[in-house]
């Protein structure tokens, strides 16, 4: 979903030293961006080569200096340019945890598409705004960043996108114990995943709507749906997503009462999250096993 996004965050690089391509020297950060923003920016040349003079000194745009002759590019695939590397570095600050930095570059970016008039770019960035935001417990910003990105993609009729952001205000509502609000978003981001044929994102939708039906104290629709989100996650080899399922199941037989149940499902939880040493996750599913009546 972003512009100019390497491959992987393992790709990244520990140091950040200058690089060039195609005669632009790249200062640190910039030189995380794509080969196709790149190639973008090649093919911005606003005149021919036998048009350009002689001597054409370096010139600075954006932290890029920029050697004889490709200074003749265009504003627009500077701002490409440019939009991948804030974006970028939003990802990776959000990533990092860093969310006041990754809030930052997210406004940097927003605000070049808005400049160019790129309101369809602008859905992705708002999106990420709003998880930020989420992240930060800032609930009420947050939504309002998905109902910006949401009316960009209904406008510009990207049906999947919109997926995703209806499963983060299902996430907000759900945070404000606003369930029966969460549910319905939910139900809208499976619908479409299940219509673009996306089982895999389904998962975390089934799981999202059992904790919902589990408050709801709907606890056979809440099994219903782990056992659905579970399935999914055991089709696709996501054996430490599983964990976070088997211990709601747990946790939903727990408040039935069936002991020997939620005995086996959380004790499966532990030995995943062992198995993936997640100490922080595998302390609080052990302090719940042990408190749990013989």
């Amino acid at each position: 979903r972003v512009l100019g996004l390497t491959t992987s965050w393992e790709s990244l690089p520990k140091s950040c030293e200058n690089t060039t391509r195609h005669g632009i020297i790249i200062n640190k950060p910039w030189k995380y961006i794509s080969n196709l923003a790149i190639a973008i920016l090649v093919l911005g040349l606003t005149t021919s080569w036998d048009t350009l003079p002689k001597s054409c000194g370096n010139t600075t745009r954006h932290g890029i200096i920029i050697n004889k002759p490709w200074k003749y590019i265009s504003n627009l695939a500077i701002a490409i340019l440019v939009l991948g590397s804030y974006h970028n570095l939003g990802m990776v600050a959000q990533q990092l945890r860093e969310y006041h930095q990754a809030r930052d570059y997210y406004q940097q970016a927003l605000e070049i598409n808005i400049e160019f008039g790129d309101r369809y770019s602008s859905a992705t960035t708002y999106h990420n705004l709003g998880m930020v935001a989420q992240e930060l417990r800032e609930y009420d910003q947050a939504r309002d960043y998905y109902q910006q990105a949401l009316e960009i993609n209904i406008e510009f009729y990207d049906r999947y996108l919109c997926a995703s952001t209806y499963h983060q205000l299902g996430s907000v509502a759900q945070e404000l114990r606003e369930y029966d609000q969460a549910r319905d978003y939910y139900q809208q981001a499976l619908e479409i995943n299940i219509e673009f044929g996306d089982r895999y994102s389904c998962a975390s939708t089934y799981h999202n709507l059992g904790m919902v039906a589990q408050e709801l104290r709907e606890y056979d629709q809440a099994r219903d749906y782990y056992q659905q989100a579970l399935e999914i996650y055991i089709e696709f080899g996501d054996r430490y997503s599983c964990a976070s399922t088997y211990g709601q199941l747990g946790l939903l037989a727990q408040a039935e009462e069936n002991y020997a149940e939620a005995r086996t499902n959380l004790q499966t939880a532990l030995e995943i999250y062992v198995e993936y040493q997640d100490e922080y996750r595998a302390t609080v599913t052990q302090e719940i096993l042990e408190g749990l009546p013989e």
